[in-house]
């Protein structure tokens, strides 16, 4: 089964202004670059600016979660690059957190495309989001004892995971 994974409107505001701002400085770079006098190292420094700047929005469009997939004994994480799978055998729990649960970002994204990236729990611990929206929020427990995050559209998820992990048990 195929879950979708939409941004909420919050990330959507967060995408649209990120995106303004970086393609603006970018644009900026750009003008600079092609109206002034420039010697090599400025030049070289705004590119490399440049390669910065319009490549955070690539990147984080390319590795944020579009979806989840339940399926093939396994628990897929759709990214436009880079997905992947968790074995229902190493799911150990699922937790259905509420909305007012508390998340540090420690290495992360916190709105371009998503939520996702490495967080912090003073409950829960470290945390890794594969997240769109700040509801409907799964927690996933491994046998290795890490801990994700994920936020399907579609809260039945939660009920599918659990019944698969108590199933075998």
């Amino acid at each position: 089964m195929y879950f979708k994974a939409t941004m909420d409107k919050l990330a959507k505001v967060i995408t649209v202004g990120c995106l303004l701002l970086f393609f603006g400085v970018g644009y900026l770079n750009l003008a600079f670059l092609s109206t002034n006098r420039t010697t090599t190292g400025n030049t070289i420094i705004r590119l490399l600016g440049l390669v910065i700047v319009l490549g955070i929005p690539i990147t984080c469009y390319l590795i944020a979660p579009i979806g989840y997939y339940l399926g093939n004994g396994a628990l897929t994480i759709r990214r436009r690059v880079r997905s992947f799978s968790i074995p229902l055998s190493d799911i150990t729990d699922v937790h259905l957190l509420s909305p007012d649960e508390t998340m540090i970002r420690t290495f992360g994204v916190g709105g371009l495309y998503g939520y996702f990236g490495q967080h912090h729990s003073l409950r829960w611990g470290r945390l890794y989001l594969y997240t769109t929206q700040r509801r409907n929020r799964i927690l996933i427990e491994t046998l290795d004892g890490t801990k994700l995050v994920i936020s399907p559209d579609d809260v039945q998820l939660f009920a599918a995971l659990h019944k698969a992990i108590t199933s075998r048990r």
